[in-house]
């Protein structure tokens, strides 16, 4: 092959090549379908299916419970519709409604301020304002200080109580020491008594001289007293032994154990007394044992026993003082300790207090340094749309305190008569049975079930178009929602709420319709007029950083730019209401992408 055609075939392969790439390498660009901003009107529907029901007579029920205010009926009055018939207390309302109209007030106030601009009295106000929050940030510290003097002052005192209740001499603790000595003291000369007692027993039964008298009636008493005297000498010794453990190492241990030996001790020398004085009573006089020398020896022995009975008393309530003395000494320990820890809690609490108005004043200087900066500033765009997203929230609290404050009344649906009032005056209404019931004068009435999702979107005195399928859709009627019932309904594991509707059309065009029938009804929700409105499918919510739309500015250049805006009312057929953002009517906004290959 020659040079020549060599070249011209390089040539032709990259001429392919090159129609090639053009058709194949290239990357194709996104696709947008996009729909235009519009200005209108914007409705909003709930659509259900009802039935016809027999309306003879209509129980009328408030839409909140409260306190009965007012019957401005009685049972048998004729009355016309919307005339009010009874009213539960709702002063409250009345002040929410005003609060509600001021912050209306403000709202459009604040959107004027800012279409007018910052003047040299709104920014002395301002100047004031950072003034005033710079002193009560000043005043909250001062606070503070005084309050922790006050505080640990509190806490000092309180310390104070306990230390000096621990202290090695206190009051208590010397109460403690006089009843523990005067327990010791009684144990000691107890058991000295106990000591003569015992000594007595023995002269008496170890005097051989009257021995052949001495309980010869019945000897059991004499092995008795003999056995109890023995048991006696041996606790004898336990008690003197407790006695003086307990003197050497003052502790209530010890004490205890002198106190409960010295008891067992005096008690065995009760047992020895009395059996010694029954072997007396058994004894028989003689020439060895006279009857007056019988007579002495019994007579002592009662005496011993009414010493050492005595003496048991007198250790026991010597016991009770010193425990009570001790009980004395812990409660006030107690109740100081306690008394301490409250004040810690409280200067903690104070302190977290005040310190947490330092930080809400700090914080509120902060804020109207940051306003008076901002009213000095030229006024945005985003403050604008801000203040008018406001104005209409407050439009929006406004209305529906007023709605509450209807929700507090009963009006007539219809003309009729009254039949029954269930309530009194001051009687607390609960909806459980009907405030009212009224007799109708039209007898048909529409009953539709409203699903949960949809019927906070209900309100008294809603329009509302039927269709029946008996005459087909070209035959419209036109009615009013007039009752929402509070309990609610459970159909198929869904809960529903069951509202009723009144026909407002002439009667004599309801001539063919029957109880029964199937009704088609539109209920017209909310409306609002001449507002900007874009597919709600346009809409892109991203979670915490609020709701974008993309607005298509280059049809060429397939340019797209997203905008951030705040989104109103809901209507029908997916469009939603435009409150602030960089819209404007005319826009082209992206409602579908279809990824470049």
């Amino acid at each position: 092959m020659t040079k020549k055609k060599i070249i011209i075939w390089l040539i032709v392969v990259i001429i392919i090549a090159g129609i090639s790439w053009s058709f194949f390498g290239k990357k194709s660009q996104a696709e947008y379908t996009t729909e235009a901003v519009k200005r209108g009107d914007l409705v909003q529907t709930v659509s259900e299916v009802g039935s016809v029901k027999a309306a003879k007579e209509l129980n009328l029920n408030f839409n909140s419970v409260g306190k009965l205010n007012k019957i401005l009926v009685k049972v048998g009055d004729l009355v016309i519709k919307d005339q009010i018939l009874a009213e539960l207390d709702y002063s409250s309302l009345l002040i929410k409604q005003r609060e509600a109209q001021s912050s209306l007030d403000v709202a459009r106030a604040t959107l004027n301020k800012l279409l007018a601009g910052a003047t040299a009295s709104d920014i002395a106000v301002y100047s004031s304002q950072v003034n005033q929050a710079k002193s009560s940030y000043a005043a909250a510290l001062t606070d503070k200080d005084k309050a922790e003097k006050t505080l640990n002052e509190s806490v000092n005192q309180a310390q104070k109580k306990v230390n000096d209740l621990n202290a090695v001499n206190n009051v208590y603790k010397q109460a403690v020491d006089n009843n523990r000595n005067y327990l010791l003291n009684a144990i000691e000369a107890k058991i000295f008594a106990a000591n003569n007692a015992l000594d007595y027993v023995s002269r008496i039964i170890n005097d051989s001289t009257f021995s052949d008298s001495f309980s010869v009636k019945n000897s059991v008493y004499e092995v008795s007293t003999n056995n109890n005297y023995d048991q006696a000498s041996t606790l004898k010794i336990t008690a003197n032994n407790g006695l003086n453990q307990a003197k050497i190492e003052t502790s209530d241990a010890n004490l205890a154990t002198a106190e409960e030996s010295s008891l067992n001790y005096l008690n065995k020398t009760i047992q020895t007394l009395n059996s010694c004085f029954s072997a007396l009573e058994s004894s028989i006089v003689s020439s060895s044992l006279s009857q007056t020398q019988l007579d002495t020896f019994k007579s002592n022995i009662n005496t011993h026993l009414s010493t050492i009975n005595t003496a048991v008393s007198a250790i026991q309530t010597a016991d009770y003082n010193y425990q009570n003395s001790l009980t004395n000494w812990s409660d006030a320990k107690t109740t100081a300790q306690n008394s301490l820890d409250s004040a810690l809690v409280a200067r903690e609490q104070q302190l977290a207090t005040a310190q947490a108005r330092i930080s809400a004043a700090k914080e509120a200087w902060d804020v109207a340094q940051q306003q008076l900066n901002k009213i000095k500033a030229p006024t945005r765009t985003e403050d604008l749309d801000l203040a008018r997203a406001q104005v209409s929230q407050a439009m929006s609290n406004l209305d529906l305190t007023k709605q509450q404050i209807n929700d507090n009344k009963i009006l007539a649906p219809i003309n009729g008569r009254i039949a029954n009032i269930n309530y009194e005056i001051g009687e607390q209404v609960s909806g459980t049975k009907p405030m009212i019931t009224l007799l109708t004068e039209n007898n048909f009435e529409v009953e539709v079930d409203i699903s949960e999702s949809d019927i906070s979107k209900i309100k008294l005195n809603d329009p509302v178009a039927l269709t029946f399928d008996a005459f087909g859709e070209n035959r419209k009627f036109n009615a009013a929602l007039y009752f929402v019932d509070p309990a609610s309904t459970i159909i198929s594991d869904v809960i529903y709420y069951k509202v009723k509707i009144r026909f407002t059309d002439d009667i004599s065009t309801l001539s063919d319709i029957k109880s029964g029938m199937t009704v088609n009804a539109v209920i017209t929700t909310n409306k609002k007029e001449n507002v900007l409105i874009i597919p709600g499918r346009a809409v892109i919510d991203k979670n915490g950083a609020g709701k974008f739309v993309k607005i298509l500015t280059d049809v060429k250049k397939n340019t797209v730019v997203e905008v951030p805006v705040a989104i109103g009312m809901s209507g029908n057929d997916g469009l939603v209401e435009v409150l602030s953002g960089d819209i404007k009517e005319g826009d082209k906004i992206v409602t579908f992408t279809k990824a470049a290959k």
